[in-house]
């Protein structure tokens, strides 16, 4: 089991916001993440709500790039 993360960077870094529950694999998982500004929300399931501050000054978020919402299986053994 792991815990679940969202991580958004502004272009001032990236603020990482990690719920204290851990996910059950193999089961549907409830996630909801907000961007306010620079003001981040995530929660999984019914858990606390994890709240974080991206750094820097930058409030908006440009996707001149795709975005990805996934895994990435054994993304740390390659």
């Amino acid at each position: 089991m792991h815990n679940f993360f969202h991580r958004y960077d502004l272009g001032s870094g990236p603020a990482t916001l990690t719920t204290l529950e851990r996910v059950a694999l193999n089961q549907i998982q409830k996630v909801t993440a907000k961007r306010f500004g620079k003001d981040g929300l995530l929660r999984l399931n019914e858990g606390n709500e994890i709240s974080g501050v991206s750094p820097g000054s930058l409030r908006s978020l440009n996707l001149g790039d795709p975005f990805y919402l996934g895994h990435i299986a054994n993304f740390t053994d390659q």
